[in-house]
């Protein structure tokens, strides 16, 4: 892949175009070498009918058309296929693209994978997303069996609440308002109403 990477030129461009369906890993090349408005059908397909992971080279190949056709698509594959994480990282950068509402879906359907959901949930919170800051308790004290350097319960519910103290005085203060705590969009923080 490296050596395609670097050495293909125009006269493989239509020999790695016609391989790309059946060997989504390509898209690396497509990619480095600007091909993506030639492989677009392709890596549409590939996005619309797949879950499976495809390399963020597909995602990024197809958001750098800027073509608001692919939204719903892009968003789709976010939201249900593999490496939601970095798809999300792509495409919020699209303009005129609206995750509102996919990126707590997101980050739902990323939760059976630990790490995804991880890297998902700072931008999740600021969103408004409650069960996100219900989450953050719920992991409070095995941090999710993550390191803090991926994942910090304790100081994203310290961020995201301004509360300052203990864990202890952390959950204290969750027990209090969980039934009331709401998103408070001008301070951008979980508050109890």
């Amino acid at each position: 892949m490296e050596a395609a990477r670097a050495l293909a030129t125009e006269e493989e461009k239509a020999l790695i175009l016609s391989h790309l369906k059946n060997n989504p890993p390509l898209a690396k090349v497509v990619y480095a070498k600007g091909w993506c408005e030639e492989a677009d059908p392709i890596l549409s397909e590939l996005v619309s009918t797949s879950s499976a992971y495809l390399t963020p080279e597909a995602v990024k190949c197809l958001a750098s058309l800027n073509n608001s056709a692919h939204h719903r698509m892009l968003i789709d594959y976010m939201i249900n296929g593999n490496n939601s994480h970095n798809t999300y990282k792509t495409i919020k950068q699209m303009p005129n693209i609206d995750l509102s509402e996919a990126l707590p879906l997101t980050w739902e359907n990323s939760r059976a994978d630990k790490y995804q959901a991880a890297y998902l949930i700072k931008d999740t919170l600021a969103s408004g997303y409650t069960p996100a800051f219900h989450f953050l308790f719920e992991t409070l004290d095995d941090n999710n069996r993550l390191p803090v350097t991926i994942y910090d319960a304790a100081a994203l519910i310290r961020q995201y609440a301004a509360l300052t103290g203990s864990k202890a005085e952390l959950r204290q203060w969750y027990e209090k308002h969980r039934k009331s705590i709401v998103f408070d969009d001008k301070a951008g923080k979980y508050v109890p109403r």
